[in-house]
């Protein structure tokens, strides 16, 4: 584990959403398009959705 974090490698899955993701799905919240629509376009479920865009930051 040493050598590979000296050679800048990392363990664990890659985060499915990403930055630009992030943007756009609050972009169609804010728009009005339904949680589950949203997910679906972005291929994750509804839950990560909320995981990484609350519902408390949509207006």
């Amino acid at each position: 584990m040493e050598i590979a974090h000296q050679l800048g490698r990392k363990g664990g899955r890659k985060r499915q959403m990403t930055d630009s993701k992030i943007e756009s799905a609050k972009q169609l919240l804010t728009n009005g398009v339904p949680p589950r629509d949203v997910a679906k376009n972005l291929g994750v479920s509804v839950p990560t959705l909320y995981r990484w865009v609350p519902a408390s930051s949509i207006p």
